[in-house]
Parts: structure tokens; sequence; C-alpha cells
């Protein structure tokens, strides 16, 4: 049964409902109670569909016909012709304890640079249709400033995002710019850049965090979202200067800065390694989120984040020490001088049950 076929329901019952007459009261009461009913499910419909509502910066799209589109693409993989090897991505976060997206919502700017290995009139990444494109994307060769001109771009099915060139762009390296905006979808989002609330002592307090195993970094930013296409991330988180950001790598940067009249905090995390996009991960938690720290084998910082709660009554203690016997264990066994191993592991207790991991 479809939408229409509800509201046709309705107005029949609702036109029965007013036939029936004040001295069949028992009637009236089944009737009364039927439309109830109805209500209540087309009140679940729209917070459904509310739920699912998306804001996408692209019209809705025929399907494309390879026979009269040249530039049809009706494959779910990427393409192996364009590979990316550094990320600068920069997360403006906005939030409160409220899920109006209004309050709640963030701003990114990413600029990859990435090898284009033969000529193409095209370019392929990942993108939600969560996330709106604010700018015109801009491409330039690395080697020689050479920007090509892009005659349309354009959403495709499988969260792919097309480029369309006025002429191949030739076998170099280059960069791509590109401002977005999303949100941290519903209340049950647990996936992608997603928002979480919960009460500490009897307060709320609100936290935000990544998810993107197994392809879900398309969610939070553009990217090559398949695990092939490895890449450096340099990445920098704007937030309240009333909580705490943690990122993969090493904080480099920690500063204040004035925005609209109110002082917020700038975090920038040092070079990552080479890694697939669905190991990039950030967190934004309240200011009293605090840690307990251990060493492992080789001198790598482990950490475990929670509430004050928690690590005052013990419960992160497990963690700690298993984290570490794990991380002895591999070094040891398994990791040699030369392995590129990461210079810190953080545990981060987003809920008592669900963790993120930070490598």
């Amino acid at each position: 049964m479809n939408f229409r076929e509800f509201i046709w329901i309705f107005f029949i019952l609702f036109v029965g409902f007013n036939r029936v007459s004040a001295n069949e009261p028992e009637k009236k009461s089944i009737l009364q109670s039927i439309l109830g009913f109805i209500e209540n499910i087309l009140e679940i419909w729209q917070k459904w569909l509310n739920d699912k509502q998306i804001i996408s910066n692209t019209t809705p799209l025929p399907i494309i016909n390879s026979t009269t589109d040249p530039f049809a693409y009706n494959d779910f993989r990427l393409q192996d012709k364009t590979i990316p090897f550094n990320y600068n991505l920069t997360i403006r976060a906005y939030l409160s304890s409220n899920f109006k997206k209004e309050e709640n919502y963030y701003t990114g700017h990413v600029v990859i640079k990435f090898d284009q290995e033969s000529p193409s009139r095209m370019i392929l990444f990942h993108i939600d249709p969560s996330l709106k494109i604010l700018d015109q994307i801009f491409i330039a060769s690395l080697s020689t400033g050479f920007t090509p001109k892009i005659i349309f771009s354009r959403l495709l099915n499988h969260q792919l995002y097309q480029i369309v060139f006025d002429q191949d762009i030739q076998k170099d390296k280059y960069l791509m710019e590109i401002s977005f905006k999303g949100d941290y979808g519903s209340e049950n989002n647990l996936v992608g850049f997603h928002k979480i609330n919960f009460f500490e002592n009897g307060q709320l307090k609100t936290m935000l965090a990544t998810k993107f195993q197994p392809a879900d970094a398309r969610k939070a930013f553009p990217c090559f979202d398949e695990p092939a296409f490895k890449a450096t991330f340099d990445i920098t988180i704007e937030h309240p200067s009333d909580t705490i950001a943690l990122g993969n790598w090493p904080q480099i940067i920690n500063e204040n800065f004035s925005e609209n009249g109110m002082t917020r905090s700038r975090k920038r995390f040092a070079t990552t390694y080479k890694m697939s996009t669905y190991l990039a991960a950030w967190f934004i938690g309240p200011l009293d989120y605090t840690s307990k720290t251990a060493i492992s084998s080789k001198n790598i910082t482990i950490k475990v984040w929670g509430t004050k709660t928690n690590i005052k009554n013990g419960y992160l203690d497990f963690a700690l020490e298993l984290a570490k016997k794990s991380l002895d264990f591999l070094e040891i066994n398994y990791m040699n001088n030369s392995a590129p191993v990461p210079p810190k592991l953080e545990l981060n207790q987003v809920l008592l049950k669900i963790g993120v991991l930070l490598i």
C-alpha cells in the first residue's frame, strides 16, 4: 500500500464518519478509533520520510542510456585511471544537544592530490547524496598549473560523482578542491560522521564520532572510497572551544580562533601513513572527556578515552590492558623495526558497548 492509497482510505473513512448519526455512538467510536490509528500511521510515515530526506546538489537524473549519453557510466566501481595519494581535509563542526539540522551540521574542504595514469575526459569519485557541494570544483595540474575546463558534473548511481571535461586531461599529477556541507543524520544514525547524545550524572552531553567501515567515508567527505585507493591524510578539525577533538595521528597544532564573535578551537594532525579511506577517523567530545595511558614494548603510546565517571569506576582498565597486551604481542612476533607502525593507538569509548578505534 502506498501513500496515495492511505490518503484515499483516510478520506473515505472521514466521509463515513461524518455520515454516522449522533444516535449511533458504537459505530462512531469504531470509526474514531480507525481514524486515530491511521493518523498515527501517517505521523510515523512522515517521520520516516523526514529521516530519509537528503540534501542533494543535483537534480534527479534520468536513466542513463549508453546509446544516447557518450559519458554514461553504469559500473559501481571506480576507474583505475585516477589514483589519489593525499587528502588535505578540513572539517568545521557545529553542534547542539538537539537534532535540529540548522544547529547540527558541518562544512568541509578537501584538497585531493591524485595521479592521472592515462588520458581521460572524466573523473569519478564517491560522495553520498546527503552531502552538498557548495562551490565549483577546482582541478589543476601540479606540474604546469593547467586547469581543465569542466563542461558538466553530476551525481550518478552507487554514490558516484562524475566530472566531465571539454577535452582529455593528460597523464600527470593533479589536485582537486571541493567545498561541501553535511549533517550528522537522524537520531538513530551510527555510520559516517554521526552524533550521539548521552547522560552523565543527570546531565545531557553530546559527542561526534566517525564510523567509516566498510564504505561510509563517502558519507562524511568526497573521496575515492575503495580500500585499494590508499593515500596519506592531513586532517584538521575545527570545533566548539568547550569540546575536545581527537584524530588518527599525533596532534601538531592546537589553537583558538574567533568566528562570528564565538571562540572556537582548531586541531591539526600530522600526516598519516598511506591508508584506505575507511581508516580515517576523528572524534569530538565533551571537554571533561579524559584518558588513561600505557606504553607498548616498542614505545607506542596507547590511550583509552572515556567519561570521567567510567574511568573513575575502572570500566576502561580492561580495554587498556587488553590493547597493550595485544600490541606487545604483535610488535614482538610480527612487526620488525622497519614496519610502518602508527605512532599512537587510541581507543575511544563512544558508548558503553560501542567503540571507535583511532590508529
